[in-house]
């Protein structure tokens, strides 16, 4: 599958995802059951793979334009 975004779209979907792992990385530390464990590390290896297929280069901060300085 594929869509077509534009810039401040792709660097908003970006840190969206990053945010999410990294709220993921903090659920397993706190996460005591290990099939639970397993499962948000089988999410967290899904949003390294959908973070690793973004192009390089790309404006990480192109979703701030005209609202932050």
């Amino acid at each position: 599958m594929e869509f077509d975004l534009i810039e401040e779209e792709l660097s908003l979907l970006h840190r969206v995802v990053n945010n999410r792992l990294s709220d993921l990385r903090e659920e397993v530390r706190h996460t005591k059951d290990s099939e639970s464990v397993e499962y948000l590390k089988h999410k967290e290896r899904i949003l390294n793979h959908i973070l690793a297929k973004f192009p390089r280069g790309f404006d990480e901060h192109a979703h701030t334009r005209g609202y932050m300085k």
